[in-house]
């Protein structure tokens, strides 16, 4: 009987993870609409390189891709010139259709570097750019 109960819940377990196509979750990103080559080592390889280059640890960021490019368009509403942006206040990476296999680890790197420094000095930073005003 134990052995049922650990075989019914190993297969609950995977089916709960497989449950949503397109997600991955990782300490760093949860990514929605992820490409099917993506996969939690890639992004745990570049995320980490980030967090040793900067010495810092990150909350985790929502990274939302998107497979047309006009929808990426109308999610930041900055044209069609960007490949990704990182919308800091949001804690939010928007990831476009031309972010591929071959230019993802420099693409998601450049674009969470923003997000490390803004979870760093959220606090202190505001404070202290507006001179202690409130």
């Amino acid at each position: 009987m134990i052995r049922f109960l650990v075989a019914g819940l190993t297969v609950g377990l995977f089916a709960s993870v497989t449950a949503y196509p397109g997600e991955l979750l990782t300490n760093s990103a949860r990514f929605t609409n992820a490409p099917k080559w993506l996969n939690l080592s890639r992004v745990n390889r570049v995320s980490e390189s980030v967090t040793r280059m900067m010495d810092w640890s990150v909350r985790r960021v929502e990274v939302q891709w998107f497979s047309s490019q006009a929808e990426f368009e109308g999610a930041h509403s900055l044209g069609p010139f960007p490949v990704a942006v990182s919308q800091q206040s949001r804690n939010r990476i928007l990831l476009g259709p031309k972010v591929n296999e071959s230019n993802f680890d420099r693409v998601f790197a450049h674009e969470l570097a923003p997000c490390f420094v803004r979870s760093k000095i959220q606090g202190s930073y505001s404070s202290m750019a507006r001179g202690g005003c409130r």
